[in-house]
This record gives C-alpha cells, structure tokens and sequence, in this order.
C-alpha cells in the first residue's frame, strides 16, 4: 500500500513539473518572439524624438480607441449564446414542441364542425407555433451575431497586441536616443576637457618657452608672429569645439578650416617670396 502511494505521489510530482517546464517554455517563447518583433520595429522607426513622441502619441490614442471598441464588444457579446450547442440544445426542445403542436393543429383542422373551445385552442396553438419559430429564428441570428462578434474581439486583441509591441518598440527606441545622447555629451565634455587641457599646455609652454629666451620672447613679441602663431592656434581650437559640440555644421567647418588653412599657407608663401627677393643683390 505504501509503494503504490509512493508511486502515485511521484506521479502527481513528475505531472506537475513537467506543467511547470512546459508554461515556462511557451512563456519564454512568447517573449523571444515579442523581442524580436521588437527589434524589427525598432529598425524602422525614425531616429528623432519629435517624430517617435508624436508617433507614440498616436499610437496611444489608437489604443485607448481599440480598449474601448473591445470592452464595447465583450459587453454586447456577454448577453448571446456561447456556442452552437448551447443553441442547437435550446433550438431542439421548442422544435420538438413546434412539431407537436403542429401535430395538434392538424387534427384540430380535420375536424368539421368545431366548436367555441377548439376554435380558441387552434388559434392559440396557431399562435404559439408561431412564437416558438420567432424564438428559433431569433436564437439563430443571435448566434450568426455571435459569432461575427467573436471574430471582431479576436481582430481587435490582436490590434491591441500590435499595438502594445509598437509602443513598446517606441519607447525602447526613445530609451535607446536618450542613452546615445548621453553618451554623446559624456564624449563631448571629456573632448572639451582634453582641449581645454592641451591649449593650456601649448599656451603656457609657449610663454614659458618665450620667458627662458630673452631672443626668442623679443623676436616672438616685438614681431606678429607670436601673436598670429596664438591667434590661429585658438581659432583652430575653437572651430573643432564648435564641432564637437554640434554648433557647426560639417559644411561650415570645412569653409572655416579650408579658409583658415589658406591664410596661413597664403602667408608662409608670402613670406618667402620676400625673403627670396631680399637676398637677391641689387
């Protein structure tokens, strides 16, 4: 006795984990699935806020509209027949009693000379034949609308479903912009920082440079050059945190940077003709 309830124990123990594993498999299925539909909405969405926040605003409206159409529905469809046996069940009990009383107008009918109670009796039989086939009708239709319903909640779920991945792919795709933005300003102050290092250090070495050499600071300070070297060097360096920092467009760099590399260029060139036509004898 104790070895069959044994049995029957790992029985019920083996039945309910192989339930278990097998809810958890559909249900991992489920959100592999959802993952994917994700990721393939997220491929086509656009990549600017504006347009994803109006988008889930849509979405949003759509889904309040779906919500309310499906509990409108689900109502409605509370008050009819939940399936043809239910009807075919219902349907068979008053046709039986149609038949029968069918059955009672025919003899009542074969009759010659009725009398006041036969009369009333075939009128209301008459009458009730008539009720019960209404009533069949009627639960027929009700079905057909039942049914007609049914597919119209199956549609609208699966809309809401739809739906729900949209806004979801939606808002993951937001999350995703705001941490790519996030990123982007990390990566932009840590470029500014750099800069800001490296013009201290070029500005700094520059005077030290100057200050240890009385020939090189008075040359540097009493000619442009020193000036114009410092000068250039800041714009260059401003242009590039313009850049980076997204003030500048890619076509307004290269103007600026193609401009400012001419000058120079215009003016290391310039200066060695000079030099060339100064050492030149009369």
């Amino acid at each position: 006795m104790e070895s069959i309830m044994y049995k029957i124990k790992v029985a019920l123990l083996f039945t309910v984990l192989c339930s278990f594993f097998a809810i958890s498999s559909e249900t991992l299925e489920k959100e592999s699935i959802n993952l994917k539909q994700n990721s393939a909405l997220q491929k086509t969405l656009p990549d600017d806020f504006q347009s994803l926040i109006v988008l889930r605003k849509k979405m949003l409206i759509n889904q309040s509209a779906s919500e309310d159409e499906l509990a409108k529905l689900t109502e409605e469809r509370r008050y009819l027949p939940s399936s043809d046996a239910e009807v075919e069940s219902r349907v068979k009990v008053i046709q039986q009693r149609v038949d029968k009383d069918k059955k009672d107008i025919d003899d009542l009918e074969a009759i010659d000379n009725k009398n006041d109670d036969q009369l009333v009796l075939l009128n209301q039989l008459k009458s009730y034949v008539q009720e019960d086939e209404y009533q069949i009708s009627r639960m027929r239709e009700e079905r057909a609308k039942a049914i007609s319903l049914d597919a119209k909640i199956q549609l609208l779920k699966q809309h809401r479903e739809e739906l729900f991945n949209s806004i979801a792919a939606i808002e993951q795709k937001i999350a995703n912009l705001l941490n790519l933005e996030e990123e982007r300003n990390k990566f932009r102050t840590l470029v500014s920082v750099a800069f800001c290092i490296l013009v201290a250090i070029v500005i700094i070495g520059f005077y030290v440079i100057a200050l240890k050499k009385e020939s090189i600071a008075e040359s540097i300070f009493a000619g442009e050059k020193g000036i114009q070297f410092v000068t250039i060097f800041l714009i260059v360096i401003a242009i590039i945190l313009f850049g980076i920092m997204g003030v500048l467009e890619s076509k307004e760099l290269s103007a600026l940077l193609g401009g400012l590399s001419g000058y120079i260029l215009g003016r290391v060139s310039g200066a060695g003709r000079d030099k060339e036509a100064t050492s030149q004898p009369s």
